[in-house]
C-alpha cells in the first residue's frame, strides 16, 4: 500500500524551501496549481537514478496532459537534492516567493493549492515525466506563508475534550446544524487556554465541516439541566440557547490545531468565566445518509501557568439571513461587512487592540475574503486577505506581524463570489456567509460588530 505523501516546508523574506517524501523508489512531483488540477501548474520533479545521482528539472503544464520541460529557459529551484533509501524518495528544494516566468507561480500570500505525483519507476528522459496514474496524486491547499509554530506544552497543561455523543445524522437533511450544551467541569481555578484542535471521528473527516464553540450572554438556570442536551441549532434548541452568541473558538474542514502566542491565552475557569458553553457542529450529508453516527469534537489545552495578556474573539460579519441577496449568474459579486469607527470605539482601549490571528468564513461560492482595515481617512494595508479562498481549506491563520487597531478605526469584512448557482445568504452549504473572527488582545467587552446587506 502507498502511504500519503508528506509535504513540509519553511520559509524566510523572499524563499520558500519544500520537501516532499513518498513511498515510491522512482520520480516524484510537486507543483502549485491555480485550482488543484494541472493545468496552469508550476511544477518540480525529481528522482534518483540507477547510478546513484539525483536528478531534477521545471516543468509546467498547459492542459490535462504532459507537462512541458522548462529547465533549458529558466531554471528557478536551487539548493536541490533527490535521496532515496529502500522504502522512500525525497526531493528537496528551494525556490523564490514571487518569480518573474509567466510559467512560474508566485507562492500567495493565502491559500496555495499544492499539488503532488509519483511513479514506481525512474524516467527513461530527463525531460520527461512518467504518467502517475489515477491513484498516485494528490492535492491540499496550504497556507505557506503564515508563521506557524509549533509550542512544547509543560507538564501542568492538560486537556478538555468537547465531544458529541453518538449523534446520528438525520437523514432527510443535506446541512445539519447540531447544537449541544456543556457545562465546564470544575478546573480547579483559573486557566489560560493555549491550544485547541479538532477531534474528527475516523470516517467522518468529509462530513464535519465546521465547530463554533460559543459562551452565552445570558446561561441557562439549571446547567446541570442542560449539560448534554442537543438540539437543531436556532429551530429546536432550548430557548436559553438563543443567548449563547459569543464565539469563543471556532475550526472548520482542512484546519489543524491552533496555537495562541506565547504571552496570551483565553481565560476559563475565573469566578467571572463562562460556566456553560454551545457546541455548534455543522454536518454535511449531501447523499443524504441515515447509517452515520458522529462523536467529533474538540480538545482544549488549558495551563494554570497564567499568561500576560487575555485574549478576545472579535465577530466581523454580514448578519447571517436570508437578506443577503447574491445576485445569480455573477462571476464576481462583493458582499461587505461593516464594523464602523462609532462600534469600535466604545470598547477599545486607548492602548489599542493587538490583532494576531483571523478566521474568515464564507462557503461554496466564496472566492476572495479580504479584511480591511481604515483609520480615518485613510486604508491601511489590509489586516488578512485570501484571493484564492478554499471552502474545504479554512482555519485559523496567525498574522506575520500583530496589527493595532485604535480607537477611531474601521475594520470592513469583504467576500467575493463566484454566484452562477447562488442566489441568498442562509446556514445551508448551498447559501452564503461572510464572516471573520479576529483574535486579539487585551480583551474587551464587544464580541460582535455586524452589518445586514
Amino acid at each position: 500500500m502507498i502511504h500519503s505523501p508528506r509535504v513540509q516546508w519553511r520559509r524566510d523574506e523572499t524563499t520558500v524551501t519544500m520537501q516532499l517524501e513518498v513511498q515510491t523508489r522512482g520520480m516524484v512531483a510537486i507543483g502549485f496549481s491555480p485550482n488543484g488540477n494541472m493545468p496552469g501548474s508550476d511544477i518540480f520533479a525529481g528522482y534518483v537514478g540507477d547510478d546513484g545521482q539525483p536528478y531534477f528539472h521545471d516543468f509546467y503544464a498547459e492542459a490535462q496532459e504532459h507537462p512541458v520541460y522548462d529547465g533549458d529557459s529558466n531554471q528557478n529551484y536551487y539548493d536541490v537534492l533527490a535521496t532515496e533509501n529502500d522504502t522512500h524518495t525525497i526531493v528537496c528544494f528551494t525556490r523564490r516567493i514571487v518569480l518573474c516566468d509567466s510559467n512560474d507561480k508566485t507562492v500567495n500570500n493565502g491559500t496555495n493549492r499544492v499539488i503532488w505525483a509519483w511513479h514506481a519507476d525512474d524516467p527513461t528522459d530527463e525531460r520527461s515525466l512518467l504518467y502517475h496514474g489515477a491513484t498516485n496524486r494528490g492535492s491540499r491547499s496550504l497556507q505557506i506563508l503564515y508563521p506557524r509554530t509549533e509550542q512544547a506544552l509543560s507538564d501542568d497543561v492538560q486537556t478538555l475534550e468537547l465531544l458529541n455523543k453518538d449523534t446520528p445524522f438525520p437523514g432527510n437533511r443535506h446541512t445539519t446544524y447540531l447544537c449541544r450544551g456543556i457545562k465546564i467541569p470544575d478546573l480547579g481555578g483559573k486557566k489560560h487556554l493555549i491550544r485547541w484542535e479538532p477531534v474528527i471521528q475516523p470516517g467522518n473527516e468529509g462530513a464535519v465541516h465546521h465547530f463554533v464553540l460559543y459562551t452565552c450572554g445570558q446561561e441557562p438556570a439549571d446547567l446541570d439541566a442542560h449539560d448534554g442536551q442537543e438540539g437543531i441549532c436556532y429551530s429546536n434548541m432550548p430557548d436559553e440557547w438563543y443567548h449563547c452568541t459569543i464565539t469563543l473558538l471556532a475550526w472548520a474542514i482542512g484546519g489543524t490545531g491552533f496555537n495562541l502566542p506565547q504571552n496570551a491565552g483565553i481565560s476559563i475557569g475565573d469566578t467571572n468565566d463562562p460556566k456553560f458553553l454551545m457546541l455548534e457542529t455543522h454536518y454535511d450529508n449531501p447523499d443524504m445518509r441515515d447509517d452515520i453516527v458522529d462523536s467529533s469534537g474538540l480538545r482544549l489545552y488549558l495551563t494554570p501557568t497564567l499568561r500576560t495578556n487575555e485574549v478576545g474573539v472579535l465577530q466581523v460579519a454580514v448578519e447571517v439571513r436570508q437578506s443577503q441577496k447574491i445576485p445569480p449568474g455573477s462571476a464576481s459579486h462583493t458582499t461587505v461587512a461593516h464594523c464602523y469607527s462609532e462600534c469600535l470605539q466604545q470598547d477599545v482601549s486607548a492602548s489599542a487592540l493587538n490583532v494576531f490571528a483571523a478566521f474568515p468564513h464564507a462557503h461554496l461560492a466564496g472566492r476572495t475574503v479580504n479584511i480591511r482595515h481604515v483609520r480615518g481617512a485613510n486604508e491601511l494595508q489590509e489586516i488578512f486577505k485570501d484571493e484564492f479562498y478554499d471552502f474545504n481549506y479554512q482555519e485559523t491563520v496567525p498574522l506575520e506581524e500583530t496589527r493595532q487597531v485604535l480607537p477611531g478605526d474601521s475594520i470592513l469584512m469583504e467576500c467575493t463570489y463566484d454566484t452562477t448557482d447562488r442566489s441568498d445568504g442562509g446556514l445551508a452549504t448551498a447559501n452564503e456567509m461572510c464572516i471573520a473572527w479576529l483574535l486579539y488582545y487585551p480583551k474587551m467587552a464587544l464580541t460582535r460588530c455586524e452589518s445586514w446587506p
